[in-house]
């Protein structure tokens, strides 16, 4: 997360992985943190944009739920907003009821029984470059000071 913290979920808690390994990992994904904020945002930055205002955390598919519970977590923690809604398309139906304790809402449409994979439900599956998320966020009205 911005602030440097970082959530293991149950899964990564059972992974043998040593702590020396997750904190490089975590310095390492705290410098691509800063490059996106600054990139997309122009700031590290949050001021109080979202304070008091309904936060829709999406993601293209929510396989473990680490990633979305970390984010999800951060947010209610540092943003104030009035209410924190999870969005995807697709997540394992067990592991709804953990997301939900993150969030006030929890909207997944797609369920399966098992998720091995989220780009095997989509045709294309492609990374999105700095410069799309750009064109996007200045297309529907966002420009960074």
């Amino acid at each position: 997360m911005p602030d440097g913290s970082y959530f293991l979920n149950d899964i990564g808690k059972r992974m043998d992985i040593s702590p020396k390994y997750i904190e490089k990992e975590a310095r390492s994904q705290l410098k691509e943190i800063y490059r996106i904020l600054d990139s997309y945002r122009g700031s590290q930055d949050y001021n109080k944009e979202f304070e008091h205002k309904i936060a829709v955390l999406v993601d293209d598919g929510i396989a473990t739920g680490a990633t979305m519970m970390a984010s999800a977590q951060w947010l209610s923690r540092y943003l104030n907003s009035k209410e924190l809604i999870i969005a995807a398309p697709l997540a394992p139906r067990d592991i709804l009821g953990e997301l939900k304790n993150f969030a006030d809402m929890v909207v997944v449409p797609f369920t399966p029984d098992s998720l091995i994979a989220i780009g095997r439900f989509y045709e294309s599956f492609d990374q999105v470059t700095d410069d799309q998320v750009k064109k996007i966020m200045k297309k529907y009205g966002y420009n960074p000071s």
